[in-house]
């Protein structure tokens, strides 16, 4: 883009009945180290089973600014803002409360990319302020450092904060999906029993300290190979306290909550590889390998909480290859292969009730065609290898879920 320039562009998709968005922008240089870029997006989702309705109307303002400060400063400062309006209508499994919200996301971030070596040595410093109207405040500081000894070789470290701040399930939800016998430990009076979860409006961020280290090479211009290795450290993660205590009785049923608590704590570690080859102008190849490793556990005052998340249930492997084909230049040929290892201990409803996941390969493919500049059409097909077959357990509706072959079309005009 020329200097001075303006840029507008907007997109609408259509992605089934139930989800519709629509997206923007406007971009200005105002030299060449100097540039604005303000970006909208709304999207309307719908959908509705015997679980929990939703109609949710989401709209989200982004404004960036890069410029140089000097020969040895880089910064990067942005504001944004995300506006939710959601309705829940009552369902036969599934309430929330209060049915409808409206609610907000103000964010603000600062970086300052710094020079201590020209070409060698550089240190990035920054911070993300947020404001969401169920915990407050939430500050997220990152730092990097990158050396450069030689042009093909890049090594680089970083540490950084994140939180995952409520979600209205966590604050509101109520979801029935266990039935209790009467007699048992869990329930001991001679009603059965239902077992219901509960969001609590005292339910906390769950928080992340990452570490990373990695390293890039460039054999050629048309070959590069990463490693990165991380460890990482979390706090106040999401579990089901089951609270026979607070017992009621209604309808027939003793009914038990389960509360969302902040019980879990602990550490993952691990590592991921890629080597990125580009065959030639049309063809590009992608092949990537991750090892994971959990050590996770309730705080003390929480030892008998139902952990969400626990040791076996994220892959130690995983191993994919993707190919981009471009058969000329209006046609694209993707396709994905990819490796899913066996997760062994996965949590449905209570303690006593666990499920596995078998390991797995699959494939998906895509073909997209442009008629036009703007206008792309594609075809698109998921699970195109072997029988349907269970790949994970939703947090929201704790049962194995089965991944059914799919083919489906999308169509996405930009004006």
């Amino acid at each position: 883009m020329a200097l001075g320039q303006r840029r507008v562009s907007a997109r609408l998709d259509a992605l089934g009945s139930g989800q519709h968005h629509l997206q923007g922008g406007w971009e200005r240089t105002f030299s060449a180290t100097s540039n604005l870029n303000l970006k909208f997006y709304y999207q309307r989702e719908r959908h509705t089973d015997s679980l929990l309705g939703l109609t949710l109307d989401t709209f989200d303002l982004d404004l960036q600014h890069t410029f140089a400060l000097n020969e040895r400063n880089a910064v990067i400062w942005g504001l944004g803002y995300r506006y939710y309006h959601d309705r829940y209508p009552d369902a036969q499994l599934g309430t929330m409360t209060p049915s409808t919200l409206d609610y907000d996301l103000f964010s603000a971030f600062l970086q300052d990319q710094i020079t201590l070596i020209p070409k060698t040595l550089d240190f990035a410093l920054g911070a993300r302020l947020e404001h969401n109207d169920f915990t407050g405040w939430e500050l997220q500081p990152n730092a990097r450092l990158l050396w450069t000894p030689y042009p093909q070789h890049h090594l680089w470290a970083a540490v950084s904060r994140a939180v995952r701040t409520p979600s209205r399930a966590d604050n509101g939800i109520a979801l029935s999906l266990l039935a209790i016998p009467p007699e048992t430990p869990q329930n001991p009076l001679p009603l059965p029993g239902l077992l219901i979860f509960r969001g609590v409006p005292a339910f906390g961020s769950e928080k992340l300290t990452a570490y990373e280290i990695g390293y890039r090479n460039l054999p050629s211009e048309r070959l590069s190979l990463d490693i990165t290795a991380f460890y990482n450290d979390y706090d106040d993660l999401r579990a089901v306290d089951i609270r026979s205590d607070l017992a009621t009785v209604a309808d027939g049923y003793v009914q038990i909550p389960g509360l969302f608590v902040n019980a879990g704590q602990g550490r993952t570690y691990g590592f991921e590889t890629a080597i990125n080859w580009q065959v030639e102008d049309w063809w590009r190849l992608q092949l990537a390998y991750s090892y994971l490793q959990a050590d996770l556990q309730n705080k003390s005052e929480f030892s008998n909480a139902v952990s969400v998340v626990r040791n076996g249930s994220q892959p130690h492997h995983q191993l994919s290859l993707l190919s981009n084909f471009n058969i000329r230049r209006d046609l694209e040929f993707d396709l994905w292969l990819y490796y899913v290892d066996k997760l062994s201990d996965l949590i449905v409803v209570s303690p006593a009730l666990t499920a596995s996941v078998d390991s797995y390969f699959s494939v998906s493919a895509r073909f997209g065609w442009r008629p036009r500049e703007d206008l792309e059409l594609s075809l698109v097909g998921t699970g195109l290898l072997g029988p349907s077959h269970v790949e994970f357990v939703q947090e929201t509706y704790p049962f194995p879920e089965q991944v059914d072959r799919s083919i489906y079309g999308q169509m996405k005009w930009s004006f």
